[in-house]
């Protein structure tokens, strides 16, 4: 697993595509909303340079949240931590979708 805090979102660093291209997925965190945000420009970066590494964005959605606090906003969209590590698990297990390839053991 390799965990990048990039600076920036244009121009994607070449270290990122590089990462990525090794990795069995990508996952992209924001806490601001992902249409636009980082996960949609790795992507099309990586598209650009031919890799094929399942992206998942999480970030808050493009629509109006209920009010609360902090903590149960992100629970409500799904980023509370819980909800995110129990997402990566099934994307790495394969039975949720971006499925993570396979684990280069695995594969036949």
């Amino acid at each position: 697993m390799t965990v990048i805090a990039p600076r920036w979102v244009a121009p994607a660093s070449a270290s990122i595509i590089h990462l990525a291209a090794e990795d069995r997925i990508v996952i992209t965190m924001e806490d601001g909303v992902r249409v636009g945000g980082i996960g949609t420009r790795v992507r099309q970066e990586l598209r650009a340079a031919g890799v094929d590494t399942p992206v998942d964005e999480l970030g808050l959605p493009g629509r109006f949240l209920d009010h609360g606090d902090r903590s149960e906003i992100l629970a409500g969209v799904g980023l509370d931590a819980a909800s995110v590590a129990d997402g990566i698990e099934k994307q790495l297990l394969g039975v949720r979708l971006p499925a993570a390839r396979p684990h280069p053991e695995e594969e036949v």
